[in-house]
């Protein structure tokens, strides 16, 4: 990812705070028309991609391309098509309605850069299974057995993948997106930059600093309470990984154990309540319930996830002879203690979904809550420039969620509109001769697989089209259906 100054840094700066200040009106006074809240999301999102991650290794690392900017450029076009033509695209027909010339273009425009961002900023691997996911669209017709179906044409491609707000890119993955994900990754931005991150580190070294093989039990500790906010691995990995791994590295620890701990640490943060991982918010819409209702019912799985973890450092440490650090070393409980106002947001964003309060308004709340904490210290206050740097912060944090979630509609389209996941069903429920143990496992093959390579969210999202209703026909609850 590059780190951008003068112009670029610029435009980034302005198409972020335009992101922020959109949806925190629309938080507060309710979302806008489907086309305007995705379209208004995405336009500001999917240029970053292009401004921050370059083409490839051996491209400028510390300024975009004019190639670059000329994607940016385009990258907003498509967007901004479907909220001027807002109402047209609501009222038409789909597919009955004939495409225009225009939609055409755009729509191929819309995919092109959504496969290149995928591959920028997501990963190679994910990009490629987009890419043969939409060629499965009109050339199923040609393949044999039960991967074949009668195929789509050119025009109905573009329709579903570009002009619906049921599926494709600016579908329900995408509204999800642009609603609950945004304002959660805005209000972890807004914590953070009151100081949260460096407080958390602090209490995780006061508490188990100390402790045989303290370091790693600071990293899972610390991994724990930053998962709560942020909700991404990567992220987790990012804040806590920088200080963690060298700190347990230095206290004996193998390079290799260092850099497991900090990752499985920091993975479980994506079923940590109160705030999980952006696919936690696509479970919600997809079993038709309140996001909380996720969240407590992934609580004793994320609880029973980090004992482990802490048990395993605690045998390796035994076995090594690991201790902690000196306790003259660690952070004294005075100058943690003053910190504690620290927990009051997120104390307050789980009792107000509890309450039965909106994701969205429960998120207002408490970022105009971390907004007021800010003066309680001179080196945080919330002053214009520290605002638009966490909004540039809450931009780049977003602009991945949102580009996953855009290819992970394409595929959605692909494996939707083709029944190939009906046919992967009926395949596991086939092979597995209806055992529930023989479908799970089949299942978790199937996973991993299609997991390979992406992150949680759009790994989730394939695998439950693929493969949730397959269980749930076995009778298993589809809350823990698809928490598994």
């Amino acid at each position: 990812m590059r780190k951008l100054i003068g112009l670029p840094a610029t435009i980034m700066a302005v198409l972020c705070t335009i992101l922020c200040l959109f949806h925190l009106y629309s938080s507060y006074m309710g979302s806008f028309a489907p086309f305007i809240q995705r379209g208004v999301h995405f336009a500001c999102l999917l240029p970053l991609a292009f401004l921050l991650y370059p083409a490839s290794s051996k491209s400028d690392k510390k300024k975009p391309t004019a190639i670059d900017y000329a994607l940016v450029l385009l990258a907003i076009l498509p967007s901004l098509y479907v909220v001027i033509e807002k109402e047209y695209l609501q009222n038409r027909i789909a597919y009955v309605t004939p495409v225009k010339t225009i939609e055409l273009v755009l729509g191929t425009l819309l995919i092109v850069l959504v496969i290149e961002a995928v591959r920028r900023s997501v990963s190679q691997v994910m990009a490629g299974l987009v890419f043969i996911f939409l060629l499965y669209l009109p050339f199923g017709k040609c393949l044999p057995g039960v991967l074949y179906h009668s195929g789509m044409n050119f025009k109905k491609l573009i329709e579903a993948i570009y002009m619906t707000t049921g599926e494709g890119v600016y579908g329900m993955l995408m509204n999800t997106s642009a609603t609950q994900v945004v304002m959660f990754i805005i209000f972890g931005s807004f914590i953070f930059a009151i100081g949260a991150g460096e407080f958390f580190t602090d209490f995780a070294r006061m508490v188990a600093g100390a402790s045989r093989g303290g370091p790693a039990k600071i990293a899972t500790l610390s991994s724990c309470l930053f998962g709560t906010l942020t909700g991404s691995a990567v992220a987790n990995v990012y804040a806590t990984g920088t200080f963690s791994i060298p700190l347990m590295k230095k206290c004996g620890f193998k390079p290799e154990f260092a850099g497991a701990v900090e990752a499985a640490a920091s993975t479980g943060g994506q079923i940590m309540p109160p705030i999980m991982g952006a696919a936690a918010f696509i479970m919600a819409d997809n079993l038709s319930m309140p996001y909380i209702k996720v969240a407590l019912a992934a609580l004793i799985p994320a609880v029973l996830y980090y004992y482990s973890l802490w048990m395993m450092i605690e045998f390796r440490c035994r076995r090594d002879g690991l201790n902690g650090e000196d306790k003259a070393n660690l952070p004294k409980w005075r100058d943690v203690s003053r910190r504690m106002y620290l927990f009051l947001p997120i104390a307050i964003l789980f009792a107000m979904l509890c309450l039965g309060y909106s994701p969205l308004l429960a998120c207002f709340s408490t970022i105009a809550l971390c907004f007021a904490l800010s003066f309680l210290k001179r080196e945080t206050w919330m002053t214009p420039k520290k605002l638009v740097e966490t909004f540039v912060d809450a931009g780049g944090s977003a602009c991945m969620v949102a580009v996953a979630l855009a290819g992970a509609g394409i595929i959605v389209v692909a494996v939707t509109k083709t029944g190939f996941a009906l046919t992967l069903g009926s395949m596991i429920l086939s092979l597995s001769h209806n055992i529930t143990i023989i479908a799970s496992a089949l299942i978790a093959i199937v996973t991993i697989i299609f997991g390979m390579g992406m992150p949680t969210t759009a790994s989730y999202v394939i695998a439950a089209a693929l493969a949730a209703s397959s269980l749930i026909q076995l009778g298993i609850n589809p809350v823990a259906t698809h928490l598994f």
